[in-house]
């Protein structure tokens, strides 16, 4: 199961130059688009820290979009839902509803949230809100 270490993206040395900065915003999902995946507009019931969408947002193209294309194909609309994991971790679940009996979900977890970040996150996968992803890749 992949995991993210936020304290590990935030490290990371951010000086670049203009060009590799161009490069970089051409392929960068943006901030945007995953908090509109998962806005309480869409998803009343739903609500997601900023911090969250913020860790999900720093490993979205490297890590978690080639894993969901492998997985499940380019062009799937998905579902997705964030419960909390042992101490310290947020599980990013996501599966093919078209798929359930025949491919196993995909399940990431986000670490190294604050206390409070994590607090507003259901406690059980049960009580999560599940959302459908579209165009995430």
């Amino acid at each position: 199961m992949p995991r993210f270490d936020r304290k590990n993206e935030q490290n990371k040395d951010s000086s670049k130059t203009e060009s590799s900065q161009k490069d970089q915003d051409s392929t960068v999902k943006p901030l945007g688009r995953l908090r509109n995946f998962f806005s309480k507009s869409k998803t009343p019931n739903l609500n997601i820290p900023e911090g969250l969408i913020q860790s999900l947002n720093s490993v979205w193209n490297d890590t978690i979009v080639p894993v969901l294309i492998q997985r499940f194909g380019r062009d799937a609309d998905l579902c997705a839902m964030f419960y909390q994991g042992k101490s310290n971790e947020v599980l990013f679940e996501v599966w093919d509803p078209r798929h359930v009996d025949t491919k196993e979900s995909q399940v990431f977890k986000l670490q190294n949230l604050s206390r409070e970040e994590i607090s507003q996150i259901p406690k059980t996968r049960d009580k999560a809100v599940p959302v459908i992803i579209s165009d995430w890749s």
